[in-house]
């Protein structure tokens, strides 16, 4: 038994050594000391009344691979401990104290050979439950350009920024002895991201993106945040698309999102299986976007629904989305109001889309390929606009309501769906003729799943490829 009144420690080099060597545990177990069971037993019943460290500097080495080297450093590190008490016959609990308050400054983490982590304030406390960091950024080494041409596949580069992360109501006990993470609620403030991807090469060949209900239920640690908040965030999305000199920009501002009841966690999910989405963002800076959702986390089938609603404003708008999908550019026209609500689970997405606009006219891109490279561009766009419904508005005999049919496709990442599921329902309300889908509708919405596919539009006299 060891009693301890108060130790208190100034200015340390505290050094955190990480590794994935199954021997590391046996390799501490078998020192002269005895092991850390004997240890443990040595140590039973012992007590600290105050730990303190403060001034610290903290240095993080990696030892994976079988390589060892420095990948991070931290300033101002401290560490405070109240009242510790051990019991090492309590095998689930053996542990009590009153406090614990770990901190750090001006972090800085080299993850990978493509991204490195800043971090300015970082902090917890066991009595209050909180974590807090601050000024967390995730910094990639290489430029766009740079990282398109480091991979030969298809792979997201990320650039983000977060003002402040505060989790509320964390039980780190059951994180530590029960290894689950259960939170009260998690609110990431400010932040802002530039993500970017090179759509002319294809996803890893046996890549599969789940939608968020399978990633619950494959998370490796059972989970329960009742409240997940993203405020007042900024969104880029830069992708380079084939045949295009110029790189596709989609901006989203102001964006709000909430989850709640982020689990799954067998006990926590008979209280509450259903997980809800609310979404309000800024596109283009401009275009009121709202969105909500739930998602069914108990049933076998992974069900869920979206509903969303997009208020006033000019189509031109979406251009970088339909520029970029269907190499198409929206001349002119009004929206005045869409909803859109979609069903979906592991196998389909269905629903319907309600565009209410006026006076719409397109322009195709050039394309050096097939039927388009032989017709120059106000040809296509005079010939693509004689099939275009110019108007519809909501309350005339003519209102048309869009209908969606997409077979989901895992290899397809789930926003990405969602939006080719959107396409369909866009394509079938604006193109007010039959489309030769083959044998069926289902087969239809396969084809136009795809980015490389085409649709055929007919008329009595032709049929029309358009790529889409």
């Amino acid at each position: 038994m060891i009693s301890v009144n108060t130790l208190n420690i100034s200015q340390p080099e505290v050094k955190l050594l990480l590794t994935d060597s199954k021997d590391s545990i046996d390799s501490i177990s078998n020192t002269s000391t005895g092991g850390i069971k004997e240890l443990l037993i040595s140590l039973n019943h012992s007590r600290i009344n105050s730990i303190s460290i403060e001034k610290g500097t903290l240095i993080v080495e990696s030892e994976l691979g079988g390589v060892k080297r420095r990948v991070g450093n931290a300033e101002n590190f401290h560490l405070k401990v109240q009242n510790f008490e051990l019991d090492s016959s309590q095998h689930d609990h053996p542990f009590k104290v009153e406090e614990v308050k770990i901190g750090f400054e001006n972090a800085e983490f080299d993850l990978s050979p493509t991204y490195y982590m800043k971090l300015a304030q970082f902090s917890f406390s066991y009595q209050d439950s909180t974590l807090y960091a601050e000024n967390f950024q995730l910094i990639p080494k290489l430029t766009v350009k740079q990282f398109a041409e480091r991979y030969p596949y298809k792979k997201n580069r990320m650039d983000v920024n977060i003002s402040s992360l505060i989790c509320s109501a964390v039980n780190f006990d059951k994180l530590l002895f029960q290894e689950k993470i259960e939170i009260g609620k998690v609110d990431v403030l400010d932040g802002n991201a530039h993500i970017s991807k090179d759509h002319t090469k294809a996803w890893p060949s046996r890549k599969r993106f789940s939608n968020p209900i399978e990633l619950l239920q494959n998370a490796p640690i059972a989970t329960v945040i009742q409240e997940l908040n993203i405020k007042n965030t900024t969104l880029i999305s830069e992708q380079i698309m084939p045949g295009n000199e110029a790189n596709s920009i989609l901006a989203i501002n102001d964006m709000n999102v909430s989850l709640y009841n982020l689990a799954n966690d067998s006990a926590a999910l008979i209280a509450n299986s259903v997980m809800r989405l609310e979404l309000n963002l800024k596109l283009m800076g401009t275009a009121f976007l709202s969105v909500n959702g739930t998602f069914n986390l108990i049933d076998e089938h992974q069900n869920y629904a979206l509903n969303a609603r997009m208020k006033s404003t000019p189509l031109q708008l979406f251009n970088p989305l339909l520029k970029s999908a269907i190499h198409v550019e929206i001349a002119s026209g009004q929206l005045n109001e869409a909803l859109i609500a979609l069903k979906g689970n592991k196998y389909q997405i269905t629903g319907t889309t309600e565009l209410n606009y006026s006076n719409a006219t397109i322009a195709f891109e050039q394309k050096d390929a097939g039927f388009l490279s032989k017709l120059k561009k106000n040809m296509i766009s005079g010939l693509a606009n004689t099939l275009l419904k110019t108007n519809n508005i909501k309350g005339k005999s003519n209102y048309k309501i869009g209908q969606v049919y997409y077979p989901y496709d895992h290899s397809v990442p789930f926003v990405r769906s969602i939006w080719l599921a959107i396409q369909i329902g866009i394509i079938d309300t604006m193109i007010p003729f039959d489309i030769n889908r083959s044998s069926s509708s289902k087969t239809t919405g396969k084809r136009s799943a795809k980015s490389t596919q085409t649709s055929v539009v007919s008329t009595k006299e032709k049929n029309v490829q358009i790529e889409v």
